[in-house]
């Protein structure tokens, strides 16, 4: 989402600060407490598109899906995101030349039954799918199945996306994250262009809810893995693993590990005895 149009289309005054890989649109005031004043409340947008709300007030939590109803309740977004173009129509299509371009496996229904039997290779992005696939026609008409957007939205993760304590996870980079549904949502948009209606989208986020729905009692503990940058460390041998997504990981220590860092140690040990000699000293004594 472009959130730059969208904060000014909707009056929402903020300031711009780079962090590294996330742009903070830091907000004049929170929200939802107005004593919370400038630069006390941000919209955080990654690299990666996903977008987070925050208050930097421990009393004051709340989402992004909270603060874009705060914002824009429910109105359309399809013209705030990224590669949006009002001057590009699809052409309308009848139901018969519709189905002329399907395969005939959706024409007819010949049960696909996961994500990897509907997306056997990787998937196009959002921009490059061709929104004819999520139709199937029925008794002369064309219809729209969202289960074949919610194996899309599967697919796209490979897999790896969660329901689970009220809240979407996804797997990025070793860890599994939380991802608001407007971001999800956002996907459904650039599919279908046009097409993308508020039922289309909330209904197909609703069945990936029941698809992948996990208790959170069933979340694996792994309390011999320790998540570093470098892997998964397994506290009994030291070996460094793979990340997966198999693990269930939640939480990662942001340093590395391994026996190449284990002369910097050294350094700064005897960095220690340099400085403190004496200490060193009344520390070996006191043993």
């Amino acid at each position: 989402m472009d959130l730059e149009k969208y904060l000014g289309h909707f009056g929402i005054e903020y300031s711009l600060k780079k962090d590294g890989k996330k742009a903070l649109y830091r907000l004049r005031e929170c929200l939802f407490d107005p004593s919370h004043r400038r630069n006390e409340a941000a919209i955080v947008q990654d690299a990666s598109g996903l977008i987070t709300y925050q208050c930097f007030h421990s009393s004051c939590s709340h989402t992004w899906s909270e603060a874009r109803q705060k914002i824009s309740g429910d109105a359309n977004l399809a013209e705030f995101c990224r590669g949006y173009d009002p001057e590009k129509k699809k052409a309308p299509r009848s139901s018969k030349a519709l189905g002329k371009e399907l395969p005939a496996a959706f024409i007819t229904n010949t049960g696909v039954v996961d994500w990897k039997t509907l997306f056997p290779q990787v998937p196009p992005p959002p921009e490059e799918v061709d929104p004819t696939i999520f139709y199937e026609k029925r008794s002369g008409r064309m219809m729209f199945i969202p289960l074949r957007m919610v194996y899309y939205l599967q697919a796209i993760h490979d897999g790896h996306v969660l329901f689970s304590e009220g809240e979407f996870w996804v797997y990025r980079r070793g860890l599994w994250k939380t991802c608001d549904p407007e971001t999800l949502g956002q996907a459904i948009v650039h599919v279908l262009g046009e097409e993308a209606r508020p039922n289309i989208i909330n209904g197909s986020l609703e069945i990936l809810k029941h698809t992948v729905a996990k208790e959170g009692t069933d979340w694996p503990t792994h309390e011999r893995y320790i998540n570093c940058l470098d892997g998964m460390v397994d506290v009994e041998t030291g070996e460094v693993l793979p990340h997966g997504p198999e693990y269930y990981s939640r939480s990662q220590v942001p340093c590395r590990y391994g026996m190449k860092y284990y002369d910097k140690i050294d350094r700064w040990l005897q960095f220690l005895k340099e400085v403190w000699p004496e200490e060193q000293e009344q520390g070996k004594a006191d043993v």
